[in-house]
Parts: C-alpha cells; sequence; structure tokens
C-alpha cells in the first residue's frame, strides 16, 4: 500500500513540473512554493511515511531552484 501511496504523490509532482507557468505572476508563484513549503511540514509533523517527506522535500527543492529564493 505505501508505494501504491507514493506512486499517486509521484504523479502530482509530474502535474506540477509540466505545467506551463510562463503566464504566471510572481505572486502565484509565490503561493505554490508557500503551499508546497506548508504541506512538507505538515508531513513532518504528523510523521508521514518517509517517501511522502522526501517526496515533498525534493518537489520544494526544485521549485526553489526553478523560480529562485
Amino acid at each position: 500500500m505505501l508505494n501504491t501511496n507514493y506512486n499517486r504523490v509521484m504523479d502530482l509532482m509530474d502535474r506540477v513540473t509540466t505545467i506551463d507557468r510562463s503566464h504566471w505572476s510572481g505572486q502565484e508563484i509565490s503561493n505554490l512554493l508557500v503551499g508546497v513549503h506548508e504541506d512538507y511540514e505538515h508531513y513532518i509533523k504528523i510523521k508521514a511515511p518517509k517517501e511522502v517527506v522526501l517526496y515533498y522535500r525534493d518537489l520544494l527543492s526544485y521549485l526553489i531552484k526553478t523560480y529562485g529564493h
């Protein structure tokens, strides 16, 4: 079951990284970063499975590298 949940979560990363964001405003990108960061902190706090926490960490890292700090 854990593997299935992880695969579902990885599908979300594929959707987020393939969206055409060229027309997004700075505020929309900032909201995306804040939302992913809040999710990451939430999953750490509830001690979610390691794969889920690592996914959100990797997604947040990707977004920060792509859009800056």
